[in-house]
């Protein structure tokens, strides 16, 4: 059994992610992995002791939402499965099949908790660890794209009260002065890039800025395609006869956190995003295999 099929049969749904924490820690055990698990839950694996710093992570907690786990046709179904299960245990198996690059990489793998609520697995590890050289996110891309940006997200709340008018009134109702207000944002977003402050500014100058509130702001995220990093995933996805191809997704990840390193970074991982948080959530166990070998052949070229 894969270590990927062995976590997905764990259930991790955010919060509660302490049984498939232990199995991974004991896979990591095994492995020859230096591991422990933190102050919040999150499993960090040690791999070697070179002067490269390279830290992969990923995330051990899911959505909620039960799939019965099987594998089909070489497919395997379940929660956490692409999302991202399957990119977690692609990370810990390459770095065991790049043994002879102990000496010039050191290698550490998170497996995060609360990716999928308040990301606090994240957001610790940016207080205890230090910067590293390179940093590779967990998440789905295929095993032939690279994930270079985020497009980051925040929440507003609207509240307006105002007196009940005879229906015969030209004045506007709260509901109706709300649903102005969202076609206003719907319409914003169909041009909308990666400059808050330009959207800030915007609403601030059309509509009472006492009427709402945006919370929870996380920063976009792209990074730069002219670095060694990404010219080794390239090197390692056409060296296994694929096409690279380069992604930028909505919402957030981990990676939109861990920037503050400013140090290259990407994301990348096995499976197809859009059946993330779906009820067919199933990954492509040649696909998975084929990440392995991206990783390691990436990992190589990294020390060139």
């Amino acid at each position: 059994m894969k270590l990927v099929e062995k976590l997905v049969r764990v259930p991790s749904v955010s919060g509660h992610e302490n049984q498939a924490a232990n199995l991974l820690l004991k896979e990591m055990a095994n492995y020859g992995f230096n591991a422990e698990i933190d102050k919040v839950g999150n499993v960090i694996g040690k791999y070697g002791n070179g002067p490269k710093s390279i830290y992969l992570i990923g995330h051990i907690d899911t959505v909620p939402g039960k799939i019965p786990v099987k594998v089909k046709n070489n497919l395997l179904y379940g929660r956490g499965s692409v999302d991202a299960k399957g990119c977690l245990s692609a990370f810990t198996e390459a770095v065991v099949q790049s043994k002879n690059l102990m000496k010039n990489i050191t290698f550490t793998v998170i497996g995060c908790v609360a990716e999928e609520t308040d990301s606090k697995g994240c957001l610790y590890i940016l207080k205890k660890l230090k910067k590293p050289n390179y940093i590779i996110i967990g998440e789905p891309s295929g095993w032939d794209g690279i994930t270079l940006g985020y497009k980051g997200c925040f929440n507003i709340f609207y509240e307006e009260k105002r007196p009940i008018f005879h229906s015969g009134s030209f004045e506007k109702t709260s509901g109706e002065s709300a649903i102005i207000f969202y076609n206003y944002l719907n319409n914003y977003s169909q041009n909308i890039g990666v400059d808050f402050n330009k959207f800030y500014n915007s609403i601030n100058n059309n509509f009472d800025s006492l009427l709402f509130k945006i919370t929870d702001i996380i920063p976009p995220i792209i990074t730069n395609k002219r670095n060694p990093l990404v010219r080794s995933f390239l090197n390692g996805i056409r060296y296994n006869d694929g096409v690279p191809s380069f992604k930028y997704k909505t919402g957030t990840s981990d990676m939109n956190l861990v920037a503050k390193w400013d140090c290259p970074i990407l994301a990348y991982g096995p499976g197809d995003s859009s059946l993330d948080h779906t009820s067919d959530e199933h990954l492509s166990l040649e696909e998975y295999d084929k990440s392995i070998n991206v990783l390691t052949r990436a990992f190589s070229k990294l020390i060139q």
